[in-house]
């Protein structure tokens, strides 16, 4: 009989919040809305820059250089949850409409947890992505990898991101906490680093913003990615990837219409015999120039690092 059921349209609760200020996928891939599931994507990618001519005779020859924006295919994907809601909860929550909101909620991150794993392969999983092994210094490494990125010919500001778990371990390195003079905060025993925020932690590091993810995605599977931290030059989400270099998008296809990501539908499951509610997304992750972001292994408890070129141990001082 639950194939027999009618789906409501619930665009009120589409746009409800969903508090996911931790989620930081669509930071480094801001969300682009196409009207179409699949297409093709045009970009600017990553060129070696050109040098005007100065010798040329007054009626000599200019060598044209031709400039060609790249373009790769996107295939938006459903990511859909569904979320049922029994009459006891029906009742604890105060009616029908505020477990559908509550619903609505869980849903809503169920399918941005989704994008923010998609967000993790393409960056941690990507074994092809500049990697550096952090060695003695994490802020040497911040330096090298800043600067690399920063050549690449892409404006934006150099984000630094990772699990929330890995953010604080940073904070604990004797060379951070030697930095929070400069600050203000000053950082006399481990449980001090609380009061590090990421804002005062970025300028301690030399990046722009600190990005702190929530650690059970970003340490993934069996913590493959514990020691693991990302830089990454962030896209202005209202430019066009085809005018300025970016690192990707988060493509979003919506099949109603509009900008919004989200879909959901109530239904009542006469199996069941309860409330359901959908919630889904089509989207794809798309890296659009790779080299605008840097990966930082290494960084363990003591930042005591075994290097893979020489296979000795350094201590941070």
């Amino acid at each position: 009989m639950a194939n027999d059921m009618i789906r409501t349209p619930r665009p009120e609760l589409e746009i409800l919040e969903y508090k996911a200020p931790e989620f930081i996928a669509e930071k480094i891939f801001p969300r682009l809305s196409v009207a179409q599931k699949a297409g093709t994507l045009y970009y600017d990618e990553i060129l070696t820059e050109t040098t005007a001519e100065s010798t040329r005779a007054i009626d000599g020859n200019v060598t044209a250089v031709t400039i060609a924006s790249a373009n790769t295919t996107y295939s938006a994907s459903e990511k859909i949850a569904r979320i049922q809601i029994p009459d006891s909860e029906v009742a604890q929550s105060g009616g029908l409409l505020n477990a559908q909101m509550k619903a609505a909620y869980k849903g809503k991150r169920a399918v941005m947890k989704k994008v923010e794993l998609e967000a993790i392969a393409a960056t941690f999983g990507d074994a092809s992505i500049q990697n550096i092994d952090i060695q003695s210094s994490l802020l040497e490494a911040i330096s090298t990898a800043s600067e690399t990125i920063m050549d690449k010919g892409a404006t934006g500001k150099i984000a630094l991101f990772g699990a929330r778990k890995m953010i604080q371990r940073i904070k604990r390195y004797s060379e951070i906490t030697s930095k929070m003079i400069y600050t203000g905060v000053l950082a006399q025993a481990d449980k001090d680093v609380r009061s590090i925020n990421d804002e005062i932690l970025a300028g301690a590091i030399g990046v722009d913003v600190v990005l702190s993810a929530p650690s059970v995605e970003w340490l993934g599977n069996g913590n493959a990615y514990d020691g693991f931290l990302g830089l990454v030059m962030l896209p202005d989400a209202n430019l066009d990837a085809n005018g300025e270099v970016q690192v990707g998008r988060n493509i979003v296809f919506n099949v109603e219409g509009g900008a919004n990501i989200f879909e959901c539908a109530s239904w009542f499951n006469n199996d069941n015999i309860c409330e359901q509610l959908d919630t889904r997304a089509w989207t794809d992750l798309v890296v659009l120039n790779k080299d605008l972001i840097y990966i930082l292994k290494g960084c363990d408890e003591s930042n005591s690092v075994v290097t893979t070129t020489t296979a000795a141990t350094t201590t941070a001082h």
